[in-house]
């Protein structure tokens, strides 16, 4: 067995992917709880810091295919969470607005992402979260070099 991969790295890593599975499973939970579809939860935290944004731009820094967004968009504009508006100079660029009911879901699902934070970090000092922030970010460039900026999560 190679130095990379020593019985440590294996358990490490399953912890990892186990962490992840968990979150998922508590964000499950909470857009059912709040009525909401998980694949609402990126675009609304996306458009409540920069409503407005382009269809391409939201594809981009939520990292959702661009059929995953088309799907998206149609569906939280029939449930009334967003409206889109085509761009007066670029007719083919369409904007993404949340309405009142958007902003109000998002408000929901930030409420229920501070409670799984809060979960997730119990008993954890506020160093060793700082720690953990800069081990997340050095992990994810790490990721990104590998995989490319690019890469959907989908």
């Amino acid at each position: 067995m190679s130095e990379k991969t020593a019985p440590e790295d294996t358990v490490r890593l399953g912890k990892l992917m186990a962490a992840s599975k968990m979150f998922d499973a508590l964000m499950r939970v909470q857009t059912q709880k709040n009525n909401c579809r998980s694949a609402y939860t990126p675009l609304l935290f996306a458009l409540s810091h920069k409503d407005g944004m382009l269809q391409q731009e939201l594809a981009q820094i939520t990292r959702l295919s661009a059929p995953t967004i088309s799907i998206t968009i149609k569906n939280m504009l029939s449930d009334g969470f967003i409206t889109k508006e085509r761009d007066a100079e670029d007719g083919r660029s369409v904007h993404i607005w949340l309405t009142d009911k958007g902003r109000e879901m998002n408000a929901k699902m930030q409420d229920s992402v501070l409670l799984i934070e809060e979960i997730c970090l119990d008993g954890i000092t506020a160093k060793e979260i700082k720690q953990l922030d800069r081990l997340l970010e050095k992990l994810l460039s790490n990721l990104e070099k590998e995989v490319g900026t690019e890469f959907s999560y989908e």
